[in-house]
């Protein structure tokens, strides 16, 4: 059985039709059924896309050999995220939350998209970061990628106990669970390791606030 084929197949058991299978991969529905019809190359990134978003097993999708799903677990212990999927998987755009950017938010100052990822619960203006350091771990660990929603009116109010990344005018961003402070122009910041001491933040030099919606771990069975 060809790729294309087997691409055919995967679609019909799970009940996609073709757009839904060019939404979850970003591409146009006429673009995905030239690739079911074997007119045009599954990319290595729709590929890789195709195999987290829908669990497949690499070799399946590869080879033809083994089955269809990573595991049973896969297709029917998660059968409701499955579900889920189909109307609410959305890819989105992995950004180098580690580079130091400009006065910018990290969408605009980082310039170029590493990879996307795909989440059930993402909005259409959502993007994603990747972690660096440990210093929300065990909750977020290095190389654990979150879903970040832009805050537009963090200036007046800040719902306090959620982790956010921050971004200061100095280019820094900060992964962080924010508290209130006795001082309103400011606001405390905890970690989740232990190891780090929480700190104290002026308001005044934050840039912009992305709330975290999500954290993305690859899925090991």
């Amino acid at each position: 059985m060809s790729l294309n084929a087997r691409l055919r197949e995967l679609r019909k058991t799970l009940g996609y039709t073709q757009e839904k299978m060019g939404e979850i991969c970003g591409i146009k529905k006429s673009a995905y059924s030239m690739i079911e019809n074997g007119h045009s190359h599954l990319s290595d990134r729709n590929k890789q896309v195709l195999i987290e978003a829908l669990f497949i097993n690499e070799s399946w999708l590869e080879e033809g050999t083994g089955e269809m799903f990573r595991s049973k677990r896969a297709m029917f212990e998660n059968s409701d995220r499955i579900r889920a999927a189909r109307k609410e998987v959305r890819m989105v755009p992995v950004f180098g939350m580690d580079t130091v950017g400009r006065q910018l938010s990290p969408k605009e100052s980082i310039g170029y998209i590493q990879k996307y990822i795909p989440f059930m619960c993402a909005d259409t203006n959502d993007l994603a970061a990747i972690v660096a350091g440990n210093n929300m771990a065990p909750s977020f660990p290095a190389g654990a990628i979150v879903l970040l929603s832009k805050v537009e009116d963090w200036h007046t109010f800040i719902e306090f106990g959620q982790v956010y990344v921050i971004v200061l005018k100095d280019g820094r961003r900060l992964l962080r669970e924010i508290r209130s402070h006795k001082d309103n122009k400011k606001v405390e910041l905890h970690s989740r390791n232990k190891a780090y001491e929480p700190g104290v933040l002026p308001l005044k030099l934050v840039s912009d606030i992305f709330l975290v919606k999500a954290v993305y771990c690859q899925m090991s069975d």
